[in-house]
């Protein structure tokens, strides 16, 4: 039976969480790691917890809210925002970005992809899998994906022994599956990141409830998004009609 979506947010912020964030528990499970040490792995440093962000200094990991609380977070996050003012990590909009998996701690091989329209976690991906995992576990040495270019309103997903959204609606149990750090700070640039790309973590979790421990490090993906730049042939076409459009404005001044 589907559990709502206001039941689903009930079980979510139970504990010590905030109003529209999903309680992240530490792992149990012999081997696992939590959020803090899967960024001291991908990002170094020492990352402790500030709330519901952690930080080593120089690299800050900022939480995403999951759902609106009546904050007003209830639209879709754009992948090039600097923040999610209006936004939680349900639907995401347009950009390009390369996608690398960096963390994974199941027992089994896992896909990554994303749903849009009436796709779901029951009719596959929208354009195929983006990352496909079959080592278990790693961190920050996992597959990475060619440069994806995604219009319009989409959900990430990805596909195991249970197949989840990061729309809790999506969800068998239609809980909430997937949670999401922006990643800021000066420390980045000597890591080699460009300084316009904006940076993600994503962390799913990965079995239904009741079954699932909510550890949310089943699957880690780092997105790094950029704008899509405008195509040279196009930039000159565009810089050559405009150069029509003033040759012809000054040609009927002359004549008037």
């Amino acid at each position: 039976m589907k559990i709502s979506l206001a039941m689903a947010t009930g079980l979510a912020i139970t504990g010590s969480a905030q109003a529209g964030f999903t309680t992240v528990v530490a792992p149990t499970a012999a081997g696992e790691i939590g959020h803090a040490a899967i960024f001291d792995g991908v990002y170094g440093g020492s990352f402790s917890a500030s709330g519901l962000n952690f930080t080593n200094g120089s690299i800050t990991a900022t939480r995403i809210h999951d759902f609106d609380s009546g904050g007003g977070h209830s639209g879709s996050l754009n992948l090039l925002a600097s923040s999610d003012v209006g936004a939680n990590d349900q639907v995401w909009h347009d950009g390009i970005a390369n996608l690398q998996a960096v963390a994974r701690y199941a027992g089994y091989s896992q896909d990554f992809g994303y749903y849009q329209g009436s796709d779901n976690p029951g009719t596959g991906f929208t354009s195929g899998t983006l990352l496909s995992l079959v080592t278990n576990p790693f961190l920050g040495e996992g597959p990475t994906s060619s440069p994806t270019n995604i219009v319009g309103d989409w959900r990430w997903g990805r596909d195991g022994t249970t197949t989840n959204s990061s729309l809790h609606s999506d969800n068998v149990d239609g809980l909430d599956h997937m949670v999401t750090y922006m990643i800021t700070g000066a420390g980045l640039a000597a890591l080699g990141y460009d300084a316009d790309a904006t940076i993600w973590m994503i962390f799913f979790d990965d079995q239904e409830w009741p079954d699932t421990d909510r550890d949310f490090n089943d699957l880690a993906v780092e997105i790094v998004a950029r704008a899509i730049p405008i195509p040279a042939p196009v930039m000159l076409a565009g810089l050559g009609l405009l150069g029509l459009g003033l040759s012809r404005r000054r040609l009927a001044a002359s004549i008037s």
